[in-house]
């Protein structure tokens, strides 16, 4: 993520800037009244056909708009601008004035506890903190803010030359696998009809060095053997899936075996959605897509590397989207769109 301690996220960098926010001049109180035929707005209805009607009543560009980590409004049909991006790994991280969010012990720390249940005390109480930080923002502005977390990270420490090893929950694929869900259900509460707060478990798949010995995060390849990956590198993400039922996934900066993670179809459609059943959105790790450009060169422009991502199982990009507009001259894009 942009905002780690590592040294090799190059947020400055002109070649691969920030990702853009919601539009700050998109007032939810400002949003025409929407039609009140449209049956999505009606709560009674089964979500399926909300989410059928909503879509069949978007254009492409509306449709297009909603790929961004920072959401555009749709004022005609009353959806709200919204920014995905919230990060509570220890705790709401949250900057300026007024702002006093509890913080815990980096994970490191709470791994070597042993206590997957205090952790799940921990993370409750960071859910209930960010429902009443919502409430407190709707409230004042109409705003909803800090309900999907992209927490937890539950790749393996496997280097201390790592920057980003206390964000893990250690070397052990069973505790992190134990702790992830335990994390998970103390975000997204436990009760089946109501989720707290979205968590995010990443990063898929393979993430563990950047910046050691001139290792790009960006560029890198991981090789990954059939038992690695079974053994190892799976099973916090089948805890996070299967036991605690994450709704969200994001995909790593890093290559598997040749193929970047958010451009693998055989990762991201096989092993996932197929493999574990996922049925959750999927997040690209910030600036992970136009990487593929100038960091794993796997793809010649933007919008092929928008068109693989989204072929593979990426539901959001945390990316700029000046390129996502070409992918509708890609027929494969297009036709999903549309």
């Amino acid at each position: 993520d942009l905002n780690s301690n590592s040294s090799s996220s190059n947020t400055s960098n002109p070649q691969h800037p920030a990702p853009l926010e919601p539009n700050p001049t998109q007032d939810p109180k400002a949003l025409q009244k929407p039609d009140p035929t449209f049956s999505w707005l009606d709560p009674n209805l089964p979500l399926s056909q909300r989410v059928s009607d909503l879509l069949s009543n978007m254009t492409l560009q509306e449709k297009l708009g909603l790929m961004a980590h920072g959401q555009q409004a749709i004022p005609r049909l009353g959806v709200p601008a919204y920014n995905f991006w919230t990060e509570c790994l220890h705790g709401h991280q949250e900057q300026g004035s007024g702002a006093l969010p509890t913080i815990f012990p980096q994970p490191i720390v709470l791994a070597s506890t042993w206590d997957e249940h205090l952790a799940q005390q921990v993370f409750t109480a960071i859910s209930d903190e960010l429902r009443a930080k919502d409430n407190a923002e709707y409230q004042k502005s109409g705003r909803r803010r800090g309900l999907i977390c992209w927490t937890p990270h539950v790749n393996m420490f496997r280097d201390p030359r790592w920057g980003r090893g206390s964000e893990t929950f250690g070397e052990d694929p069973y505790l992190t696998s134990r702790m992830a869900q335990h994390v998970v259900q103390g975000l997204q509460g436990t009760d089946a009809n109501i989720t707290k707060v979205i968590a995010t478990c990443k990063h898929f798949l393979g993430y563990s060095l950047e910046g050691a010995e001139g290792v790009s995060r960006y560029s890198r390849n991981v090789e990954l053997s059939p038992q690695d990956m079974t053994d190892t590198e799976l099973p916090p993400f089948q805890a996070c899936v299967q036991a605690a039922r994450a709704h969200g996934i994001m995909c790593s900066y890093n290559a598997v075996n040749g193929t970047p993670s958010c451009a693998n179809d055989a990762a991201m459609n096989g092993l996932l959605r197929r493999g574990l059943g996922f049925d959750g959105y999927v997040v690209s790790d910030c600036n992970a897509v136009a990487a593929l450009t100038w960091g794993h060169r796997t793809h010649a422009s933007l919008a092929e590397a928008s068109a693989a991502a989204l072929k593979a199982g990426v539901d959001i990009f945390c990316d700029r989207t000046d390129g996502v507009s070409e992918t509708t001259r890609i027929p494969f894009v297009f036709s999903s769109f549309t």
